[in-house]
């Protein structure tokens, strides 16, 4: 089955959706509704053990290096190991992301996304050089299209919507921001320098992923500044035309100040200056008052400008935002659990089913064929990687003491693939549930 290049491995419906799917399809023989159902069950359960255990590992890694971390444990770290740590985090996450079927942004993509006109109008600038590690996620792309008005006109912009985005960000230490006097940027945006910070975002567009940064810098786009500056001009020139006169009169008066009459002869000005020199006064307050004024008043628009433009970044990141840090991580190894689930509960479903063995890239296009027929989705289905999990899983469930271990699928001298029956299946499933705990296996022998 031909995918387009824009499809995703990313199944995005419930594990327990296509079970039930499976179920109703009534291709299933007699009696092995339940079995299946059953079967499911089982293997969800020991593959949330199996992840429970990587959760624990990798809160443990991000233990020393968590800003919010509740516990009273003192960690004694230099810059080297807190890099270190925040490697090891990044190597994780990363690996638990790929399971999940989330794409990294590199280089050149992230350099492109931050490049590219975004649809907030902001001109945004973030600086790199405050991080150790930078790692940007992101899964379940969808082209969809922004009405937006500009240039005084109606457009429909089309963008790339990215449904989840995961942000991985290590801070520079203490030193790195005394050196470049940036002790206040820790302050004004609440992070604590050398520190890892995970964020989970949704629905970002993919040309706005700089305001998910905390340090991007906010500035007025070129556009705005012209709307900023042509009313800015329109409304001093007739107020220079009113004040006119009064600044002729101080003029006159500096002059005569600290020149004498005899320069005010040398601008063709013959009578001399009156006495009183209450215009004099009267005309500097004029000066004053309608050149301060404007000043206030254009200060106070650039002011209120810049704090729209900030409550729009503030929007985004508020209501986008779905958890931080380690919230993050259990939320990426529930979605790295539901993922593996749900291609192997597929790949066994649809080999159960055939009429004979499958090829590996015959059961891909199959399973992506079957996808699209259900929910019209191009899904781009990775059978690599469930194969891999799959063909891990095997017990010895032979009647004789020390029988050969059964393997859930089977691969015969044509690359055909088979599974077992699901009687047999159950047993190796449960075979492996009970060997989860090894204290149990040693009470027994």
């Amino acid at each position: 089955m031909a995918i387009s290049a824009n499809t995703e491995a990313f199944i995005p419906f419930r594990r327990r959706e296509l079970i039930d799917l499976c179920i109703k399809e009534n291709k299933l023989k007699p009696g092995q509704q339940e079995l299946f159902h059953n079967f499911c069950e089982l293997l969800s359960a020991f593959f949330h053990f199996k992840y429970q255990q990587e959760l624990e590992t990798a809160k443990s890694v991000y233990l020393p290096i968590n800003p919010d971390k509740e516990s009273l444990g003192q960690y004694q770290l230099n810059q080297s190991d807190r890099v270190a740590l925040g490697k090891q985090l990044s190597e994780t996450v990363e690996e638990l992301l790929d399971a999940a079927n989330y794409q990294k942004f590199l280089p050149a993509d992230l350099d492109h996304a931050l490049t590219k006109e975004s649809i907030v109008p902001l001109k945004t600038k973030v600086d790199f050089n405050d991080f150790n590690q930078v790692s940007v996620f992101y899964r379940g792309a969808k082209d969809s299209t922004l009405n937006q008005r500009k240039w005084f006109r109606n457009h429909s912009i089309p963008i790339k919507n990215l449904s989840r985005v995961v942000l991985l960000l290590a801070f520079k230490d203490e030193t790195y921001f005394q050196a470049k006097k940036k002790q206040s940027l820790a302050k004004e945006l609440g992070f604590a320098p050398g520190k890892t910070y995970l964020f989970l975002y949704k629905n970002v567009p993919r040309c706005d992923i700089e305001l998910l940064f905390p340090n991007v810098e906010v500035a007025m786009s070129f556009k705005d500044r012209l709307l900023f500056s042509l009313p800015a001009i329109g409304a001093v020139v007739p107020l220079i035309g009113k004040i006119l006169p009064s600044l002729a009169l101080l003029g006159a008066a500096i002059v005569l100040v600290f020149l004498g009459t005899d320069a005010l002869q040398s601008f063709g000005i013959s009578k001399a200056p009156p006495d009183n020199l209450f215009p004099v006064l009267s005309a500097a307050l004029t000066v004053g008052i309608g050149l301060g004024g404007f000043a206030v008043k254009q200060y106070l628009n650039y002011k209120n400008k810049r704090l729209k433009f900030l409550k729009e970044v503030t929007d985004t990141l508020f209501f986008k935002c779905l958890v931080t840090n380690e919230g993050v991580i259990h939320s990426i190894v529930d979605a790295t659990e539901e993922e593996v689930c749900k291609e192997i509960i597929l790949i066994y479903y649809h080999l159960l089913i055939s009429d004979g063995g499958m090829t590996a890239k015959q059961l891909d296009s199959r399973i992506e064929s079957w996808l699209n027929g259900k929910f019209s989705a191009q899904i781009d289905f990775d059978i690599e990687k469930g194969l891999t999990q799959l063909s891990a899983l095997s017990a010895p469930i032979g009647s004789t003491e020390g029988s050969n271990p059964s393997f859930l699928v089977n691969c015969n001298t044509e690359s055909e693939l088979s599974v077992l029956p699901l009687e047999d299946a159950l047993k190796v499933v449960d075979y492996l549930w009970d060997a989860a705990f090894p204290y149990a296996q040693k009470a027994t022998d």
